[in-house]
């Protein structure tokens, strides 16, 4: 059972995004999702963490920011290391910038309702900006960007960072960035939620940007 403060933190996160977006496919989902985000404590810091290797995968969309990858954020192999809720699968459909590598394959589709949570990774981050591909069988898919930390407290938070709307083609995800609530430590463990609140939506080679700031 999570911490009744890490409920609270996740239901008002929840709330403000309800509100913000109308149409995100019933504010209940949105915040049973929040609320039930995670299983475990992320070690709030690891000495192990060092300077992460950058890449520019959205360069060619006008994006030149660096990004380091979420592990397996490829899902090249398979599902290693993701928390799967609900129909998850796999399919051969990878985004076709191929910017993880020209002999990727695979992509990852979460039915509606479905979320997967990714491992552990280092972070960091002081407002940390994820992105990803996705596209939507519905062509008018809703997901959910969510972000695990462990804060202060040593209680594990799940802070929504954003609703988006997913088309019918590959695309890149907006920037969906925290406006405050993270540790500023360096080598915090994070971890990286995708839902689906509405319609079939398929994902693909998510990375987060550890020095984008507001």
């Amino acid at each position: 059972m999570l911490p009744r403060s890490l409920i609270a933190a996740a239901a008002i996160g929840a709330a403000t995004l309800a509100s913000a977006s109308p149409a995100a496919a019933g504010p209940s989902r949105l915040a049973d999702t929040v609320s039930t985000l995670g299983t475990a404590l992320l070690p709030k810091q690891d000495p192990a963490c060092a300077d992460p290797e950058t890449t520019k995968p959205f360069a060619a969309f006008g994006d030149l920011a660096d990004y380091v990858p979420v592990p397996n954020g490829s899902f090249e192999s398979g599902l290693d290391g993701w928390t799967p809720r609900g129909r998850v699968s796999l399919t051969d459909d990878n985004e076709p910038w191929k910017v993880g590598g020209d002999d990727h394959t695979t992509a990852a589709a979460l039915q509606d309702g479905a979320s997967i949570t990714s491992g552990s990774f280092c972070g960091g981050l002081e407002y940390p900006t994820v992105r990803m591909f996705a596209r939507s069988e519905d062509r008018a898919g809703l997901m959910l960007v969510t972000v695990l930390y462990t804060g202060r407290d040593n209680l594990l938070h799940a802070l929504p960072i954003g609703v988006q709307t997913v088309g019918g083609k590959w695309s890149p995800s907006g920037i969906t960035l925290t406006a405050s609530g993270l540790p500023l430590l360096t080598g915090v463990k994070l971890a990286v939620s995708v839902t689906s609140l509405s319609g079939d939506v398929t994902v693909d080679d998510l990375y987060v940007d550890p020095y984008r700031r507001s």
